[in-house]
């Protein structure tokens, strides 16, 4: 009978394999899973003594609310000196850009006057050369009729002695001499001052052309004044750049959750002085969980991101349907401090496992929390 018994035994466990094969086919099964989510430490970004706590462990907290207070004081001290700075920037750069403006319009109004006072010069010198050709003109008609009044004078007083002219024409011979010769010392004297005219007016155009010279110095002077300008335009930017920072480090002493959590590690108190990243708050995410299953690398050949997968909590006993997110590319022992070397020489083949990233559904979100063991179930087929 025992070998009946044992023979029964057997047809009925391989009808059980059989009858699970068949159930089970298209699933691949492990209880290697667990629920992930966003855990994170809270750093300090700016350096202080912490002024207010008002996160406590266990505090479920929303995505802006405010987790510590690091004192602003320094901070809004820096702020109000960088406003001075662009205040006082900003008011330089508006004097710059006066100057600028009536340095611009006085070198035009300078330059457009020399440029006048050179032409004028230059027919001032036209004209008393002019002057000097007539005065060159009248002396010689002066000359002439010089002469010609000093040769009837002598005929006149000759004639007088020999008693063929009276003594009126003798008089009147020399009184028109008398007036050619002051017509000439006129004329003379017209010359010469003409002379002087030619010569006045052209030490006029040198002049003028000299301040024709100096008012196009302008030029460089408004193109330096440009450059001030420019130059304080910067210097202002770089001081609105510099109360942007102090405004932003001053902000940084409110520090804020980055998304909705609840403070699972409170590690600072009022008083504690701090600098740039240290760790305050820990924060774990309520609103965006998956669960992390490691399948065996012979079970995840015919996985596909999009596949449904039944997903058993074993905290709260309750199952879940989710699906594939996506599939490692690397196994878990590839992430390791010390990853595995097969090549060397000391190497042990096992089996290895390969994280699938599973979605949880929005109804289990608000019940899991991150840590849970789950076993999961992935349907192939």
């Amino acid at each position: 009978m025992r070998p009946f018994v044992f023979v029964g035994i057997m047809v009925v466990l391989g009808t059980f394999g059989i009858v699970r094969t068949i159930w089970t086919w298209g699933e691949e099964s492990t209880d290697n899973a667990a629920v992930e989510g966003h855990v994170v430490t809270i750093a300090a970004r700016v350096a202080g003594p912490i002024a207010e706590v008002r996160a406590a462990d266990g505090q479920v907290v929303k995505k802006g609310d405010v987790l510590a207070v690091v004192d602003d004081a320094d901070y809004a001290v820096r702020e109000a000196a960088a406003q001075a700075d662009v205040d006082a920037a900003t008011a330089a750069r508006d004097a710059a850009a006066a100057q600028m403006v009536v340095l611009t319009g006085s070198t035009a109004a300078n330059l457009t006057g020399a440029s006048a006072g050179v032409q004028s010069a230059l027919a001032g010198i036209t004209s008393a050369e002019q002057a000097v050709a007539q005065a060159e003109g009248a002396l010689s008609a002066a000359t002439a009729r010089a002469s010609q009044t000093s040769a009837d004078r002598l005929r006149a007083e000759q004639l007088l002695a020999s008693g063929g002219a009276t003594k009126q024409q003798a008089d009147g011979a020399v009184a028109a001499d008398d007036s050619a010769r002051a017509q000439l010392d006129s004329a003379r004297a017209a010359l010469a001052g003409a002379h002087a005219g030619v010569t006045g007016a052209r030490e006029r155009w040198t002049q003028a052309v000299a301040g024709e010279a100096q008012a196009r110095t302008g030029d460089a002077q408004v193109q330096a004044a440009v450059a001030q300008e420019r130059a304080a335009e910067a210097r202002m930017r770089q001081s609105e750049a510099n109360l942007d920072a102090a405004k932003l480090n001053r902000s940084y002493t409110r520090i804020l959750a980055p998304f909705d959590a609840v403070v699972s590690k409170r590690s600072v108190e009022v008083g504690q002085l701090v600098a740039p990243g240290t760790g305050l708050i820990g924060l774990v995410g309520t609103t965006d969980l998956w669960v992390m299953a490691n399948f065996k690398e012979t079970q995840v050949k015919d996985m596909a991101p999009g596949q449904r997968v039944d997903i058993a909590i074993d905290g709260l006993g309750q199952t879940f349907t989710g699906s594939v997110a996506a599939i490692a590319g690397a196994t878990g022992s590839r992430f390791a401090m010390l990853p595995p070397d097969n090549a060397s020489g000391n190497f042990t083949k096992v089996v290895q496992r390969i994280p699938v990233h599973v979605v949880l559904p929005a109804e289990a979100q608000a019940l899991v929390r991150a840590g849970e063991s789950a076993d999961v179930t992935v349907h192939t087929r």
